[in-house]
């Protein structure tokens, strides 16, 4: 680390070999470090928020990259269960279609149930949400 706290060349280099999927040792040698530095990194405050911020960002991109095929899926769900497929092929889009909708109306049951007991403490302990 530099001494603002900010992170060097080396440092960041470091992250990008291990936020596409490196492991340590070739991450440390795209990184032009030797793998006991890289493992010293790792267990920096500094370097590990850094880190896990960059692991964050990705994961971000990478679920907007999800969302943004969504439409084409559920095209293809709709294609796939219409009468000119096999059967097979219907049954199955249909049981994932089925599948995705109870799913997403669990997940929707557990958040209005969240935000009740988030009501509920917010009143009674002056709590408010992260």
């Amino acid at each position: 680390m530099t001494q603002n706290g900010s992170l060097t060349t080396k440092q960041t280099a470091l992250i990008a070999a291990l936020i596409s999927g490196e492991r340590v040792e070739q991450a440390a040698k795209t990184a032009s470090i030797s793998p006991r530095t890289a493992y010293r990194w790792q267990k920096e405050p500094s370097f590990q928020d850094a880190l896990k911020e960059a692991q964050g960002q990705a994961f971000e991109k990478k679920l907007a990259v999800l969302k943004d095929g969504i439409g084409a899926a559920l095209a293809a769900l709709a294609r796939n269960m219409g009468e000119r497929s096999p059967a097979g092929v219907q049954v199955r889009a249909a049981q994932v279609w089925l599948e995705t909708a109870i799913e997403l109306y669990k997940m929707e049951a557990i958040e209005e149930r969240l935000a009740e007991l988030e009501h509920l403490l917010k009143g009674e302990y002056g709590y408010t949400a992260l």
